[in-house]
């Protein structure tokens, strides 16, 4: 199974100021001397040619493609399924034999804001199947489609559209696709999903507050997650927000090491980052984050990486060698010791 990450953020979407990128292109021109050696380890952009991430994070919100064989699936719609659908459309690919899948966690903006921008769906012949384990997934999209939020309604789409309810019981087949969902504590509900094909498995958990959630459903979260590829989960805050913001329906990383550590997942993703933390912030937040598995879970073999827009991995295939694996930032602990390949 093929996985690109085409929107990261949270709540909103979050682009580069002027302000910033001019302080990111100064760094990069600075002379070497200039900036400290802890200084250069912090920076994955320009200085240090070896990244996990590149320029930048990434400033879309929540969207991750999945492709197996010639099935294509998206993990909800926010602002990163529209360069997703540009770059399907630069390909040539078509949806009529097969339909594009979307499978749409709940129905906060920053979840389906990108829908109306889909290109493919505004392409005659197109199919595209969007599933829910939510109620109400029509009314939603036909809502935000609706005058006066947008001048092009939902039933006036040229591609076929068709609208599916997941339920908790049952496995859904969506083409290559197996899907399963959890119902997740958060605002007004959300859903989780296990997406298995190809002998890989992805787990995607945004938009939970697991310090909300019951015994009960922590437990079903952790085997929800046993034995994935991948986890992706939300990490929106670091500690000092989640306690200021503990009804806000987000977590924290150290909360998810908590929660999985002790059973087999290959990788662990942070993924749905509060629009106004910046680069560097997400760097720290990453550090600590290492730093914290090697202090109490020194054993669990798990792959612990930030997710960044273009990010692309192959599953199952054993991890490949990058900065979360081997070169962790300022101040970490050796990766090797704060968080094994799974295999190793």
């Amino acid at each position: 199974m093929h996985v690109r990450f085409w929107g990261v953020r949270g709540s909103i979407p979050s682009p580069l100021s002027d302000d910033e990128f001019r302080r990111k292109i100064s760094l990069v021109l600075r002379p070497a001397e200039a900036v400290s050696a802890a200084r250069r380890e912090r920076l994955s952009y320009g200085i240090k040619p070896a990244s996990a991430r590149g320029a930048t994070y990434g400033g879309n919100t929540s969207c991750v493609e999945l492709r197996q064989d010639r099935s294509i699936l998206s993990l909800d719609a926010g602002s990163g399924i529209r360069p997703l659908g540009l770059r399907l459309s630069s390909e040539g690919v078509r949806f009529e034999d097969e339909p594009f899948f979307l499978l749409v966690t709940h129905y906060h903006w920053d979840h389906i804001q990108g829908f109306p921008f889909f290109e493919p769906g505004y392409r005659s012949g197109n199919r595209i199947a969007v599933y829910s384990a939510m109620p109400g997934l029509r009314e939603a999209l036909r809502t935000q489609m609706s005058s006066p939020f947008f001048p092009k309604p939902l039933d006036e789409l040229p591609a076929e559209l068709t609208f599916h309810r997941l339920t908790e019981d049952e496995a859904a087949q969506l083409g290559a696709f197996r899907v399963h969902s959890l119902k997740l504590a958060h605002p007004n509900h959300s859903a989780g999903y296990r997406v298995e094909a190809g002998g890989a498995s992805v787990v995607y958990l945004t938009d939970t507050e697991l310090r909300a959630a019951g015994p009960d459903l922590l437990e079903a979260t952790r085997e929800f997650c046993r034995d994935a590829d991948l986890v992706i989960a939300d990490t929106q805050f670091d500690r000092d927000e989640a306690r200021k913001k503990a009804d806000w329906g987000h977590s924290t990383i150290f909360e998810f090491i908590e929660l999985l550590a002790g059973i087999p997942v290959g990788r662990l993703a942070l993924f749905h980052y509060d629009p106004k933390y910046s680069d560097e912030t997400i760097d720290q937040i990453f550090s600590e984050a290492l730093k914290f598995l090697s202090a109490h879970h020194r054993d669990w073999s798990c792959e612990l990486m930030a997710s960044h827009e273009g990010l692309e991995l192959s599953l199952p295939q054993a991890p490949p060698r990058s900065r979360a694996a081997s070169t962790p930032p300022p101040d970490a602990l050796p990766a090797e010791r704060s968080c094994r390949s799974a295999g190793k």
